[in-house]
């Protein structure tokens, strides 16, 4: 197990906070009209630090001489920083884009003003980044105010700062230079950012009047969850009247439709369904090309909601009939694409998936999908037609696929067999499947409790994460979501014949969750080596898929409800 702890937490509009990690990507991130910008990179104490812990909202860093505590406020772009004691401490920024490395063109600007300090940063152009431009790209504004004591020393000295980790991912660049803006001296600020310095005030002081009741609001918010519940319910944010998951902390934070599909059944079965019709219902009704594969998982996820709602007699009070009337209408005619698009020879062909991406069509699990878009389009429009399309579909492929493989042109196992498995679990006899996952289990398995996406045999498997460089990505590297799905279609099939597999990845799954990497989250990869949390350190898909997999371990094969 991977003993290295650190933190990341987020406060549900796209901003977030992470510690303990010595990347480029550490630090405090906010989000300014709709754009993410990183803010400080850390606040320094003297003192080494001890250990890190998360509760009732707070981020709490332990020294030898001082106990930090942070606290991220909901659906705002501020942060609160208390000590328990009055010792001076340096602020460190690093204010940019997140993935902008250019080096010049920065420049600080440190005032204090009505009892707040003030500071701007503005970004220029610079040739000396083979920029062709000139004049400023932007401002912000970050306002720091303070108790009544607030003491600050300007220092405003550029220092170098080298990021290991990032070079051990072979994600360059692996050095760069952060600005010692002020020394403080304080028991608790509040730091606040905008593009104009009346709002980045006014912000700074409403957390400071409401910090207390903030504070309460983001407790109560979270009392009662799991922590893969709260992991996931931190990638579910909402910006202006859109709401959808960010896939991954610290860097895949930009919103992705598959990811939205893929987490939309654990967040069903954490009751936020509005959440979950309000971010399907707005990816739906674009006018986009989309690929299958996010096609399919939405159709899957629709799936899952009026199965539900339907079930719990409950589909009125979320959707109206004018809105199943459009739903419907536009399902249907995405149908009509896709038969156009993708069916050949009586079989989905697509090489769009970013899953598996190397894998030939046609694919067992993308078949797996399409027998659920005409299950949700017989559900929602109660026409026999497509029922029976799904069963001459299904029925052509069992003829094609006479035993379940992840795709009819290769020979060596994959992970797919059990995402199939797990999105039509009917598609074979019980026999056949477990004929079949004895078969991948014996290429795939990993003995500390995971799944590689390559088997352990073949000339090309990395036992080693490449990080950055894609290599072992699909060629050895675990990836939890999949582990947790593995041992939903395990249970499912056979939950005593599988015991030993499924227990492993569950013991695995939840020490990864509790006590490696960032704590409370979930990674999104592994060596295939050693149990791991790489990849992105909180990954929203691997969140969801152990939510799923605890709630049939609890309760047995039952779904949403």
């Amino acid at each position: 197990m991977d003993t290295r702890q650190f933190v990341i937490t987020a406060n549900k509009a796209g901003g977030f906070l992470c510690l303990g990690v010595d990347s480029r990507y550490a630090g405090w991130y906010a989000p300014v009209q709709g754009t993410l910008y990183k803010i400080f990179h850390d606040i320094h104490v003297a003192g080494k630090i001890q250990h890190y812990y998360q509760d009732a909202g707070y981020v709490h860093r332990i020294r030898e001489h001082a106990h930090e505590r942070m606290l991220l406020p909901l659906h705002a772009s501020a942060l609160v920083y208390s000590l328990d004691q009055h010792v001076p401490f340096e602020l460190v920024l690093d204010v940019r884009q997140p993935y902008d490395n250019r080096r010049w063109g920065k420049s600080y600007s440190i005032t204090h003003e009505r009892g707040k300090l003030i500071i701007q940063f503005t970004k220029t152009h610079d040739a000396r980044d083979q920029d062709t431009l000139s004049g400023e790209e932007y401002h912000l504004f970050l306002v720091i105010e303070g108790d009544e004591d607030l003491h600050f020393k300007k220092i405003e000295e550029w220092i170098p700062y080298y990021y290991p980790l990032d070079e051990q991912r072979h994600s360059p660049p692996y050095d760069g230079s952060v600005f010692k803006a002020v020394q403080l001296v304080a028991r608790r600020i509040i730091l606040a950012v905008s593009d104009d310095k009346d709002a980045a005030c006014a912000l700074a002081e409403r957390i400071t009047q409401q910090h207390l009741t903030l504070e309460r609001l983001r407790k109560s918010y979270f009392q009662g969850m799991s922590p893969a519940s709260a992991n996931l319910s931190e990638h579910l944010v909402k910006s202006g009247r859109k709401k959808n998951v960010l896939p991954g902390y610290p860097w895949a934070f930009a919103p992705n439709a598959l990811a939205d599909a893929q987490c939309a059944r654990a967040l069903l079965l954490d009751t936020q369904i509005e959440d979950v019709k309000f971010m399907l219902y707005e990816q739906l009704m674009q006018e986009i090309q989309t690929p299958w594969s996010v096609l399919g998982w939405h159709a899957f996820a629709w799936h899952s909601v009026f199965e539900f709602l339907s079930r719990n007699h409950r589909l009125p009070e979320y959707f109206s009939p004018d809105e199943i009337k459009e739903i419907t209408a536009r399902l249907e005619a995405l149908h009509d694409s896709v038969q156009q698009q993708y069916i050949h020879d009586g079989l989905i062909h697509a090489d769009d998936d970013p899953w598996m991406p190397d894998l030939p069509s046609p694919r067992l699990d993308h078949q797996a999908l399409y027998a659920c878009f005409l299950e949700l389009l017989h559900k929602i429009t109660g026409n026999d037609a497509y029922a029976e399309a799904r069963h001459r579909f299904l029925a052509g492929v069992r003829e094609r696929f006479t035993i379940p493989v992840s795709s009819l042109s290769l020979r060596h196992a994959t992970p797919n067999i059990f995402v199939a498995a797990y999105l039509c679990p009917h598609l074979y006899p019980g026999p056949l499947w477990e004929e079949a996952f004895d078969s991948a289990l014996s290429e795939l398995w990993l003995p500390w409790g995971g799944i590689s996406t390559l088997s352990t045999g073949h000339p090309l498997f990395c036992s080693t994460h490449s990080g950055e460089v894609t290599t072992s990505h699909f060629h050895g590297d675990s990836w939890y979501w999949i582990n947790n799905l593995t041992a939903l279609a395990l249970h499912r099939v056979n939950a005593k014949r599988f015991k030993k597999y499924i227990d492993a990845i569950h013991t695995a799954s939840t020490e990864e969750l509790l006590h490696s990497g960032a704590l409370g989250h979930h990674a999104q990869i592994s060596s295939a080596s050693h149990c791991r949390s790489e990849g992105c350190w909180s990954y929203a898909p691997s969140a969801a898929l152990y939510i799923e997999l605890m709630n049939e371990l609890n309760h047995g094969h039952r779904k949403p409800h």
